[in-house]
């Protein structure tokens, strides 16, 4: 059953999303009022940490200040050479598990980085007409046999020197070779820099996303707000024992 909830894209646009003069601001009158309605609930302010800015921040972006029942998206990208069913079956799982609908999509080969970026910006533009407000993207490994996180740390180490510092500007970046693992970031930066525009919620997976939102918040700094980084050393939810725990049990 969680097999129908995954769907293989195959003929995505590739022509850039329409950029609008500026990016929409957050709504502020309806994060206020979400966060009226939050702090008027019975348990100690602010106990919830960040859960509670999570749920302000998807007040801002939908310009509703009780959002519910919001449509969510597990994108995954791939090599073209797609998934093999067991990371097919895996992918669906995890969609399942969150409520959301699968959609893995292939990755052509680009000409350039700046065709990668254009194909990311359509990918949100795609997500947005389906009426996804959450979007959950991740990568897969070239192959089942593959180690977990070791296309990623390829991708660093051409992104990345020794010191951990970047090696690229983003601009600088969209101007390198078009590789595999150089054009996967370039379509995660496209989709995340498009995202605002769309009042999409782009929820980060694994460090390859990473990587991306460090260049699409440069290229576009208007969209971290829609940005939620989800790793261990990312999101602490700041809850405490006695306030936030007891109010999430009760």
């Amino acid at each position: 059953p969680a097999l129908s909830r995954l769907e293989i894209s195959a003929n995505v646009q590739t022509v850039p999303a329409v950029r609008p003069a500026s990016v929409p601001p957050l709504d502020q009158e309806a994060m206020e009022a979400c966060q009226l309605r939050i702090d008027n609930l019975c348990k100690p302010i602010y106990s919830l940490g960040r859960l509670e800015k999570i749920a302000v921040k998807l007040a801002g972006i939908t310009g509703c200040k009780q959002p519910q029942q919001l449509q969510k998206e597990l994108l995954c990208l791939c090599y073209d050479e797609g998934l093999s069913s067991s990371q097919q079956k895996l992918t669906a799982a995890f969609a399942e598990h969150a409520g959301a609908k699968a959609r893995i999509v292939p990755q052509p080969l680009f000409p350039d980085l700046h065709a990668a970026f254009c194909f990311g910006e359509a990918l949100a533009a795609e997500a947005a007409k389906n009426g996804s407000v959450i979007v959950g993207i991740g990568t897969s490994e070239i192959c089942p046999a593959d180690i977990c996180g070791t296309k990623a740390a390829r991708q660093r180490q051409l992104l990345y020197t020794k010191e951990q510092q970047r090696r690229y500007s983003a601009s600088e970046f969209l101007q390198q070779p078009a590789s595999r693992e150089l054009s996967e970031i370039a379509v995660l930066v496209g989709f995340m820099t498009a995202a605002p525009q769309h009042h999409l919620l782009v929820v980060l997976d694994a460090a390859s996303t990473e990587f991306a939102a460090s260049y699409a918040v440069e290229i576009s700094p208007e969209a971290a707000p829609y940005i939620l980084h989800t790793q261990p050393n990312a999101l602490n939810l700041g809850m405490t024992t006695g306030g936030g725990c007891v109010a999430a049990l009760g």
